[in-house]
């Protein structure tokens, strides 16, 4: 009873702890990268303001779903202190502007068309948001749809930092 008992209450103790614990989001700094405008001209990450980057693909479904909550967002900064990047990933410009203009947003797009920003960000997953504060240190990363409440919270996050 004792040998099935005590791996029983390690495996409950490791599985409590890791579900009881919130582990502080670690504040690196941010990559160096550089994207382009609709016009093809380079767009460089540079310090000094907050950022807030969603990168997408049309193709993808969660992406699809998170860009109306991106256009409330966007709309109601308006000229703040944090700049808000939608960088399309490895598709043409054509096709994810035809998504953007079908959906009616209108947001500035940004491309990553040989995803060198996806490979400094270490992307895995569409959507990724990053949230960048002033001093270029990433404070959160969002894998997955973020709903209007939660990009409000974080960028609140960039603006008390």
């Amino acid at each position: 009873m004792r040998k099935i008992l005590l791996p029983i209450l390690l495996i409950g103790l490791l599985l409590f702890t890791a579900c009881g614990t919130a582990l502080p989001q670690e504040v690196s700094p941010a990559p160096m990268f550089a994207v382009e405008d609709l016009q093809g001209n380079a767009v460089e990450f540079t310090q000094g303001q907050a950022l807030v980057i969603n990168f997408w693909a049309s193709w993808c479904p969660s992406c699809r779903r998170m860009m109306p909550a991106w256009q409330t967002v966007f709309d109601e900064l308006g000229d703040s202190n944090v700049r808000m990047m939608s960088v399309n990933v490895g598709e043409s410009r054509d096709r994810a502007m035809q998504f953007i203009n079908n959906a009616g947003h209108s947001f500035p797009i940004y491309f990553d068309l040989l995803q060198e920003a996806a490979q400094a960000f270490a992307l895995t997953h569409f959507p990724t948001t990053v949230f960048i504060n002033a001093n270029g240190e990433v404070l959160h990363r969002h894998i997955g749809t973020l709903n209007e409440t939660m990009l409000r919270l974080h960028i609140d996050d960039l603006r008390m930092d």
